[in-house]
């Protein structure tokens, strides 16, 4: 999903955030990005709050400090996303914006919903702002209608995985690990069961995510 972001943004420079512990305290393995180009790779030590949103806020903040610290110029063009967010990079403008776009989840044949996701803008309009509180309300920033959420296009284990790392500990119900795969399998939204619209044919995507693994394009019940 990385790889295909970064061909598909295509931006003068990508700051990848990672933590070493899950939102949830979990130890994780930290990626090796060291092949790729135009990449600052920042790993945070986290996870040590037992509220699995604290360390998520804590996450974001050192982060976001650390694209301060970097001495870009007030008018670089900064989007600040989640890996899987995909900006219509023709859309973004120097305005500080939020992005309305369209979810698809685990599959890009199971269309979701519209949300508010990611944020951007010119660097100077972040400057003395608190990033935790422009995303709580970032429904009140000037909207840019674009961009896809390829939420959870992971292998069942790996999704799996990321129920048991996610900051959204309070959707996890018990046999969770029976219910994602019930969902993985029938195409129904993990936090709420609703059956999610399974498209005749693909919508219009990034040509980086056409490329993408077979699993990313599975039907219902399509193992």
């Amino acid at each position: 999903m990385l790889q295909a972001r970064l061909q598909h943004m295509a931006a003068d420079l990508t700051i990848v955030y990672e933590s070493n512990r899950s939102f949830t305290g979990l130890d994780k393995p930290v990626s090796d990005l060291r092949h790729i180009d135009d990449v600052l790779h920042y790993v945070v030590e986290g996870g040590t709050d037992p509220d699995p949103w604290a360390n998520e806020y804590a996450f974001r903040r050192e982060a976001f400090a650390y694209l301060l610290s970097l001495g870009l110029p007030d008018d670089a063009l900064v989007a600040v996303c989640d890996v899987d967010e995909f900006l219509d990079v023709e859309l973004i403008r120097p305005e500080l914006s939020v992005w309305h776009i369209t979810k698809y989840q685990m599959s890009a044949r199971w269309f979701q919903q519209v949300e508010w996701a990611s944020l951007s803008g010119a660097l100077g309009h972040f400057k003395d702002k608190d990033i935790v509180d422009l995303i709580r309300t970032r429904e009140n920033l000037l909207p840019i209608r674009g961009g896809w959420h390829f939420s959870s296009f992971l292998s069942l284990q790996d999704l799996q995985t990321k129920w048991r790392n996610f900051s959204h500990q309070e959707l996890v119900r018990e046999n969770m690990d029976d219910w994602v795969e019930k969902c993985w399998l029938e195409g129904l939204a993990v936090e709420n069961g609703n059956p999610m619209t399974q498209l005749a044919d693909l919508p219009d995507l990034p040509a980086a995510v056409l490329d993408g693994p077979a699993f990313w394009f599975r039907g219902r019940n399509d193992s």
